[in-house]
């Protein structure tokens, strides 16, 4: 499997669009297709960046002859993120029953909001 196809595999595994994906990466669409789609080959800067931003395994991407589908079935969620969803967490649960509704529609409306960019 091609670094392309592994690419490929991975955007549709997260739902992201070429052009979403391309601004994660720091790159414009165009670019980034011709990269997912092997017309040319992804610089050493391109994937190191796509390794940290998916936390991926270098050696995986690179390996044409690994088939194994694994590292792409994993959630990708940043040392960050898990940080900060711990927090969140972890407030969460002193809240009484009243203030929990709250939040499930400010969430709700967040949600909204980012499914429509």
């Amino acid at each position: 499997m091609t670094i392309g196809e592994k690419i490929k595999l991975l955007r549709k595994h997260h739902k992201l669009t070429q052009q979403e994906m391309a601004e994660m990466l720091g790159c414009v669409r165009n670019h980034f297709a011709s990269i997912e789609n092997s017309h040319i080959n992804a610089t050493p800067l391109f994937i190191n960046c796509l390794c940290l931003t998916f936390h991926l395994d270098k050696e995986w991407l690179m390996d044409e002859e690994n088939e194994d589908l694994t590292p792409l079935s994993k959630t990708y969620i940043s040392e960050v993120s898990v940080d900060i969803y711990e927090e969140i967490t972890e407030k969460i649960r002193r809240l009484d029953l009243m203030y929990l509704k709250v939040v499930d529609q400010m969430v709700n409306g967040l949600l909204e909001l980012q499914e429509k960019k």
